[in-house]
């Protein structure tokens, strides 16, 4: 049935007009069925989409009423639960830029994302920040300080670092990588700390006794991570600092066929 504009409707039931059976039928398609077109309005949830019948499709946009195509779309993925916000490509086929998926991931440019945010393409920013405990700050007294939980495993971790007092030309940074697996111990079998050395770059104002310094401690496979100033700045001086992850599979699971999904070597070939 040809779609009816409201002033081509308001011509069959103006006064004197009899309105036939396809009258009443084209002004009753042009109203919205709650049953028959997938959405409504409460006050639990506010308006509710449903797809219809097998399809998936939710919201469509088109830059005219008569585009045979939708320049956007957002719809159920077709095996799962997943919201997808979708585009026309160069070949007028539909491509995924967003999914979000029901356990919380969302995917950037990917269908399938497999970590809480998984991006395929490249990441503009003015700047990054990892995470700490929740004060982000231990004393500037000079001693050392847990800056991590105990770990046990192999982790890498980035730590950036800075403490000072303003007006005192007493300033200093930290930027460092610690790498540990499973803490290897003992003089002789760890010689001078080589196996998990921690790399650090340092910047700072007056004295080298003012430069902020890493160290692994633990027992066994245990261990720490422990932060703390080469002198101490005074009372109510603090170091603040944040811990980005490198590296997120402790037990070297992944490096199994069966469970990294089937590992190809790289031969001579590649």
């Amino acid at each position: 049935m040809a779609r009816k504009g409201r002033d081509t409707l308001k011509l069959f039931f103006q006064r004197g007009a009899l309105p036939s059976a396809d009258h009443f039928g084209d002004f009753i398609d042009s109203t919205v069925n709650q049953v028959d077109d997938g959405f409504k309005k409460t006050a639990e949830y506010g308006l509710e989409i449903s797809s219809l019948g097998t399809f998936d499709s939710l919201i469509s946009f088109f830059r005219e009423n008569r585009s045979p195509q939708a320049l956007w779309s957002i719809g159920y993925d077709e095996e799962r639960d997943k919201l997808l916000f979708r585009k026309l490509d160069d070949a007028g086929q539909p491509l995924t830029v967003l999914s979000l998926t029901p356990d919380g991931k969302v995917g950037v440019n990917r269908k399938d994302p497999v970590h809480e945010l998984d991006v395929d393409g490249f990441v503009s920013a003015k700047g990054r920040i990892g995470t700490a405990s929740a004060e982000l700050a231990v004393p500037a007294d000079g001693r050392w300080h847990d800056v991590t939980e105990t770990l046990t495993g192999c982790h890498a971790l980035e730590v950036i670092a800075g403490v000072g007092k303003p007006k005192t030309g007493r300033y200093a940074m930290l930027h460092g990588v610690a790498m540990n697996a499973y803490n290897p111990a003992g003089i002789l079998f760890n010689l001078f700390r080589r196996k998990n050395r921690i790399r650090a770059q340092h910047a700072y104002y007056s004295s080298r006794r003012d430069r902020l310094q890493l160290r692994w401690r633990g027992h066994n496979r245990e261990f720490r991570l422990q932060l703390r100033s080469g002198c101490d700045f005074g009372e109510g001086c603090f170091v603040r600092y944040y811990i980005t992850r490198l590296w997120f599979d402790a037990a070297m699971a992944g490096s199994l066929a069966e469970a990294g999904g089937g590992i190809r070597s790289r031969s001579k070939d590649d």
